[in-house]
């Protein structure tokens, strides 16, 4: 009978190491072969070159609801404050632009007539009209109603980081009743 050799002891602990290594690699190749071709591709980019006749997309305009909401909501609260000075005051900063908050000054003392709404009294009701806009701005008519009268009032609006905002109101001076001498 062959007697075995005292040098043969089969798979050693280095060799099992080698032949593990070996299969992670080959692991790790496969994996990156099937994720390359197994990629997403994202959605295609719009093309910018300059040999493509479409203009460029213009801002959209200011909408004439836009513009007559803001004026509705602004009379509204303000009317609401009524004489309360720091109510009126944050109304403006709120819904004005600092140009017309700078040419809002509340009066001091005997009540004079009032920078927001161009009269002594709150009206009644109001109503917008004649409104323009264009990208960044309005423009157009309040109407102040009161019980015997209105007044008609200028006003434009600007966009100011990215909210309309009201920029001037115009007050046009009451017609002055004329006296002819005898």
């Amino acid at each position: 009978m062959n007697k075995l050799s005292k040098n043969q002891k089969g798979f050693g602990a280095v060799e099992t190491l080698l032949v593990l290594i070996i299969i992670i690699l080959i692991g790790a190749v496969g994996w990156l072969v099937y994720k390359d071709h197994h990629k997403t591709t994202p959605p295609a980019k719009a093309s910018t070159s300059a040999n493509t006749n479409t203009p460029p997309a213009q801002p959209a305009k200011v909408s004439t609801s836009a513009a007559t909401q803001l004026l509705t909501n602004f009379y509204t609260k303000y009317k609401a404050c009524n004489a309360d000075q720091t109510c009126t005051a944050n109304l403006v900063k709120q819904y004005g632009t600092a140009n017309l908050l700078s040419y809002y000054k509340p009066a001091t003392g005997s009540y004079a007539e009032d920078p927001m709404l161009c009269a002594q009294t709150l009206p009644d009701s109001i109503s917008v009209s004649g409104v323009t806009t264009t990208s960044t701005s309005a423009a157009g008519t309040v109407t102040e109603s009161f019980a015997s009268n209105s007044v008609a009032i200028k006003f434009t609006a600007a966009k100011q980081s990215g909210s309309l905002k009201i920029d001037t109101v115009t007050c046009d001076p009451p017609a002055r009743a004329t006296t002819t001498p005898n």
